[in-house]
Order: structure tokens, then sequence, then C-alpha cells
């Protein structure tokens, strides 16, 4: 089953992203469009139209042939500039 993405332009870098949502926070992340060797994010189909990051740490071996992406946070020279900052509880 393959999966839809629809790539997005970064608003400050301009490199391609897709959008996607965590599953692991259920918050939207930009995510580099571009495939990456030793990324640690994979794309998992979901049934609802749109498409969903299950991050992957530390899980990696050699015969792993997963297709790995990486965070636009980790690659944008502007990120600081996206990250919202977290309210202390």
């Amino acid at each position: 089953m393959s999966i839809t993405r629809t790539i997005s332009t970064c608003r400050t870098c301009s490199a391609r992203i897709i959008w996607c949502v965590s599953e692991a926070t259920g918050k939207r992340m930009p995510v580099d469009a571009d495939p990456v060797p030793g990324g640690n994010l994979r794309m998992v189909h979901n049934p609802i139209p749109s498409v969903h990051v299950e991050p992957q740490l530390n899980l990696f071996d050699d015969d792993d042939d997963q297709v790995r992406y990486v965070s636009h946070f980790t690659t944008c020279p502007d990120a600081e500039l996206w990250r919202k900052e977290r309210s202390s509880t």
C-alpha cells in the first residue's frame, strides 16, 4: 500500500518538507521530503487521510531496508524561529 504525501516548502529556508503527525505526540511536524540513510523516522500508512511518522530510534541494523527520514527541525537553519516555548507546569 503506498502512502500519499504532499510536498510543501519550508517558509524560511525553502527546503522540501512533508507535514506529518507524530504517533508519539499526536502533533504535526515537518519532515525532510528526501529520505536519508540512518534517519530516525519512518512513515507509516494511516487510514485517515494524513501521514503518520513513527520514531524508530536505536532500532536500526545493517539489514534494515526501510526508507528513513529526519525531522526538518534537525536540518533547518532557522528551526529556532519555529519552535514553540514549552509551558512550565
